[in-house]
């Protein structure tokens, strides 16, 4: 298990229908603290669940905290990009965040490694039918 919190990267907010809002995280902060802002801003009620992608990440030697968690701290202050790479990943990137419905093949991130959230609750399940008034369908 490995703590982002203080990762930078891009997030991605979703309310229960569509994408809400996308956002940087750069500063020392990172994203946990990018979602503390967006839970006491402007934007507090219109996301109830989110996604990240980091740039920073724990290493292979990076030794476990004594809860068992690695944290994850900013590793670099400048990158080299390689630009055919750069337009790949962000493609890969759109592609994960949208999930468009025409696109068949995905692309995969150069040199991604794949976390996955753990969930404190189950999430209420929602049908059409909850979703209709937000949706202004008759």
């Amino acid at each position: 298990m490995a703590d982002f919190r203080r990762a930078r990267g891009v997030y991605v907010l979703y309310n229960d229908i569509n994408v809400y809002y996308v956002g940087l995280a750069t500063s020392q902060r990172g994203i946990g603290g990018r979602l503390h802002d967006h839970l006491n801003d402007e934007h507090w009620a219109g996301w109830n669940r989110f996604s990240w992608f980091a740039f920073d990440g724990p290493d292979d030697d990076t030794v476990l905290d004594s809860d068992g968690v690695v944290r994850v701290v900013q590793t670099y202050t400048s990158v080299q990009l390689d630009a055919p790479v750069l337009i790949r990943d962000l493609e890969a990137l759109l592609l994960a965040v949208t999930k468009p419905m025409g696109n068949i093949s995905s692309t995969n991130f150069s040199e991604a490694k794949e976390w996955l959230q753990v969930a404190t609750k189950t999430p209420k399940l929602k049908t059409f039918d909850d979703l209709r008034e937000k949706l202004a369908v008759d």
